[in-house]
């Protein structure tokens, strides 16, 4: 049989430019700077505990979006994910609580759950040639259904007398590691190895790149495609594992929180990959980017504005001169955002992002640094540039799919949201040192670390490649 080979992207531009290895460099550096930054503000930021806390609190969304990471690889996508995981945790805590079998038994249940759901996948996909994006609807709203008809309407399943073990594999400790953090750096070394290192790895990617050609090639791509349904199932059932073993129970459609955040992760990665292809570590790389730019900007912004009264009251002025400068920040910024959402059409949006970064960098120095009678109308401009800041990062990151992604939204919103809720835990400390003044200096940084995010963006991003494409349909 003769035989084919599949070409991928060359490097030569995209992997070996100085502008590439700039842009992968660049991202490095901006990471560190962040976390440099962040443990300045709070040393507790930078200690191991912190650190395996959060990475403890990210260990499902990251097994799944590595799942999810493999099916991408083959050139589908799974809306099942969720029901899954559901199905790992409900047939452990059943395992369990109504078998009372040992806690490894339960485990093996959770993970023959999560494998009928991928085993359903690949007879609606691979038997009853059903588009993955159908056919895995399907198996949402059909599991979705057994769920809440075996809880009577979606009632949770509570044990409380699980064994320790494994309660321990979500709230234990391995060597001073916590347990969970050690199941996803397994799974992640296993997963790596089996995608960039073994034949297996090769033979997903090129039925991801052309089916066609792959099986032309001699790549049994249905049996392939098998194995890789019931493997992502089987890796987000090991999610519910350590769900249900945190909670002590089981709630009908929990996994499906992960869903859309696993989405985004696997696609913001691959522009951090020099391929432009999915890959794990691409992936790992999409949730820090995303987290680090939504984190920034929004402690940046909060950490800003909430500091403002009590700085201007330190300089003489009244409390209603100080909460005028308040309002005055957020009427700017309304009348901002209408504004640009005229403007930015005219534009290229990364460009742009850029401009209104570096500004309001600037204008925040000029305000902090200048005299009170100049104050009001520094805060009045910064409202104004940076109101689009956001929205337009938001939007930027949807395009960096051919098909622009509403669903990478909603992850930026809640790493934006986690942002809001670590304001005062991370100017609070620097207020309580060194005063108002500090915590306005350091949202001062946290804006020009955007601005340079936002500079390095230009050579990783695709919006311009997307746009041109969609145009040209």
């Amino acid at each position: 049989m003769s035989q084919m080979t599949l070409k991928t992207p060359s490097t030569g531009q995209t992997g070996s430019s100085p502008l590439a290895w700039l842009s992968r460099a660049g991202f490095g550096i901006i990471t560190l700077l962040a976390i440099a930054l962040f443990g300045w503000a709070n040393p507790v930021f930078l200690t191991f505990d912190n650190w395996a806390n959060l990475l403890q609190g990210s260990a499902i969304l990251l097994i799944v979006a590595m799942a999810m990471t493999l099916i991408v690889s083959a050139g589908a996508i799974d809306l099942s994910v969720g029901v899954a995981l559901d199905f790992g945790a409900a047939f452990a805590l059943v395992a369990l609580k109504t078998w009372h079998l040992p806690w490894q038994a339960a485990v093996g249940c959770a993970l023959l759950g999560g494998g009928i759901i991928g085993l359903l996948n690949a007879f609606l996909i691979l038997v009853c040639q059903i588009r993955p994006f159908l056919a895995t609807l399907g198996t949402w709203f059909i599991a979705s259904s057994a769920e809440r008809i075996y809880t009577d309407g979606g009632g949770s399943i509570s044990y409380r007398r699980m064994a320790p073990e494994y309660h321990d594999l979500a709230v234990g400790t391995v060597a001073g590691i916590p347990t969970p953090v050690v199941i996803v750096l397994a799974l992640w070394l296993a997963a790596w190895l089996l995608t960039e290192r073994t034949l297996f790895g090769k033979y997903v990617r090129a039925i991801g790149q052309n089916s066609e050609a792959a099986r032309i090639a001699g790549i049994r791509d249905r049996r392939t495609m098998l194995w890789v349904l019931v493997a992502a199932s089987a890796l987000c059932a090991v999610g519910g594992v350590i769900l249900s073993a945190n909670l002590r129970q089981f709630t009908p459609l929990a996994g499906q929180a992960y869903l859309m955040d696993a989405i985004a992760a696997v696609f913001i990665g691959t522009a951090f990959n020099r391929l432009g292809r999915v890959s794990i570590a691409g992936t790992l790389g999409g949730v820090l980017f995303l987290a680090i730019a939504a984190l920034c900007y929004i402690l940046g912004q909060l950490g800003f504005i909430s500091w403002v009264p009590e700085y201007a009251k330190g300089l003489g002025m009244s409390l209603g001169d100080a909460g005028k400068l308040v309002s005055d920040f957020w009427m700017s910024y309304m009348i901002g955002m209408w504004s640009f959402s005229f403007i930015l059409r005219f534009f290229d949006l990364q460009r742009i992002l850029t401009v209104l970064a570096g500004v309001a960098t600037v204008l925040m120095y000029l305000f902090i640094n200048g005299s009170p009678e100049h104050m009001p109308w520094f805060i009045l401009t910064l409202g104004f540039f940076s109101s689009a800041i956001y929205t337009s990062i938001i939007t930027l990151g949807s395009l960096q799919t051919k098909v622009s992604s509403p669903k990478l939204v909603n992850f930026i919103l809640t790493c934006g949201t986690v942002g809001t809720m670590l304001t005062f835990v991370v100017t609070g400390p620097i207020v309580a040192a060194s005063g108002p003044l500090a915590a306005l200096h350091t949202a001062n940084g946290l804006y020009a670390v955007v601005f340079v995010m936002c500079l390095i963006l230009g050579f990783v991003s695709r919006h311009r490649q997307n746009n041109a494409a969609a145009e040209s349909h």
